[in-house]
């Protein structure tokens, strides 16, 4: 699987204890109508465990040069490894983290039990496209940049 290249995101919550958040490296795009997307997530992480008491979610499109942001949230095993992230609350009142490309507010509607992780389903409540530039990628354990469009799609 390290051979197929997935766009990273981040998702972040307002915690009991505080703005907290994960990084995700299988995002997807559920339905138009209505409006759904899609992550998993590994169910043992203490990080899933707290923000999943959050019915709301921000899920962040990070930019190609926020890998240390990616690797951070990767990391993080307490709540207070997210101050090392710059985040403001988005339009919809849920931290966002600073610099990504976009952001998505979304409410949980549904978990899937797929192995060790979750599939989470949410359904969009807002949206912003916040700055222009290339998404972060990971392949084969290494972050990537898309630099260039070889064909259109058609």
């Amino acid at each position: 699987m390290a051979l197929f290249p997935t766009g990273v995101v981040a998702v972040t919550a307002q915690g009991d204890d505080g703005p907290t958040g994960l990084t995700i490296g299988s995002f997807f795009s559920v339905s138009i109508h209505p409006c759904l997307i899609g992550f998993c997530v590994n169910r043992s992480s203490r990080t899933w465990q707290r923000m999943r008491k959050s019915v709301r979610l921000c899920v962040n499109v990070l930019a190609e040069d926020q890998h240390r942001v990616s690797r951070i949230l990767a990391h993080q095993v307490d709540p207070e490894g997210f101050s090392l992230v710059s985040w403001p609350a988005n339009g919809a009142g849920i931290p966002a983290v600073a610099g990504a490309l976009a952001w998505i507010a979304c409410d949980i509607v549904d978990l899937h039990d797929a192995g060790t992780h979750s599939v989470v389903i949410a359904a969009v409540g807002d949206l912003a496209i916040v700055r222009s530039g290339g998404p972060l990628v990971h392949c084969q354990r290494r972050y990537h940049s898309i630099t260039r469009i070889v064909a259109p799609t058609s």
